[in-house]
């Protein structure tokens, strides 16, 4: 299991933004070298490539690409894009974990070479040290993604939700039956309360009258806890970004990191309410990350 002190102690003097994705490195080299060193299960130090600032790089362009997802979704679901807004939804999930997974130090990279040749390792960094193991990843991206996710973060997920929310994302994606109801009454209602509803308000649904608290408790348990995870996702991440931050002897870095995101959001176009509330916990990241 992850432990935020442990990764802020670790980054302490990790610069946190390099400028190059580790896809960049990786794909510089000889692909059949790179599939050697991953046979071998070679040792990659941080005097050969500065790792640990180019994950924490990585992982905060996938928190960026989270939180747009999630506007996004809710931009679509008003637009009545139910099939669509389920997919970018699921996207929101997934490069949030993808950050979360960085920030522990597992990435899944896709080497590509100059004629187009793609290699996909795991980089896994190995414990008590800066140095990480380059290794063959072998099967599905997303089930591995997953499943490595639930095995860091137990308290964020199981093996068992990884695997039905990417069951999920496969039907709206692929399975025509799905997307081909998007004009009918019930797919219509249902976009219509993900759009109306704003999920990620911790206070909806606190109402004194019971039958109206009890409609909107099976609102959330039927529709809504597929916003509120992603916004989970998204302020777990951003708890562990500032836990490394006020650390860090880059701390004004992240301080201008949360500040960045808070313009980004109010350039996209989305739902109001779901604006503000991101921005709401960008804001008092930035305030955290300044005590």
């Amino acid at each position: 299991m992850v432990d935020s002190a442990s990764l802020a102690s670790y980054y302490s003097k990790a610069r946190p933004f390099y400028h190059r994705f580790l896809k960049e490195v990786f794909s510089q080299g000889d692909i059949t070298k790179l599939e050697e060193a991953a046979r071998k299960g070679q040792v990659v130090t941080q005097d050969q490539i500065p790792l640990d600032s180019m994950l924490l790089f990585d992982a905060r362009n996938f928190l960026r690409l989270s939180i747009f997802n999630l506007l996004a979704y809710k931009f679509l679901a008003c637009g009545r894009y139910l099939a669509w807004s389920k997919v970018t939804l699921y996207y929101s999930y997934f490069y949030a974990v993808s950050c979360l997974l960085r920030l522990a130090g597992h990435a899944i990279i896709h080497a590509t070479d100059p004629d187009g040749k793609i290699f996909t390792l795991q980089l896994v960094r190995q414990h008590g040290s800066h140095n990480y193991k380059i290794m063959s990843m072998k099967g599905n991206e997303h089930k591995v993604v997953w499943s490595n996710f639930a095995t860091l973060y137990p308290n964020l997920s199981t093996q068992l939700t990884g695997k039905l929310t990417i069951e999920d994302r496969v039907r709206w994606n692929y399975d025509l039956l799905f997307p081909s109801q998007a004009t009918e009454e019930h797919a219509v209602r249902e976009v219509i309360v993900y759009c109306e509803n704003n999920f990620l308000d911790p206070n909806l649904g606190q109402f004194s009258d019971p039958d109206a608290a009890e409609y909107f408790h099976e609102l959330v348990a039927n529709f809504g806890y597929e916003e509120i995870y992603a916004g989970d996702l998204i302020k777990e991440a951003l708890r562990i970004f500032v836990t490394i931050a006020r650390s860090s002897k880059y701390r004004a870095d992240y301080t201008a990191f949360a500040e960045s995101l808070t313009r980004d959001v109010d350039y996209f176009e989305s739902k109001k309410e779901t604006k503000d509330e991101v921005n709401k916990w960008l804001r008092l990241a930035a305030v955290d990350i300044g005590k």
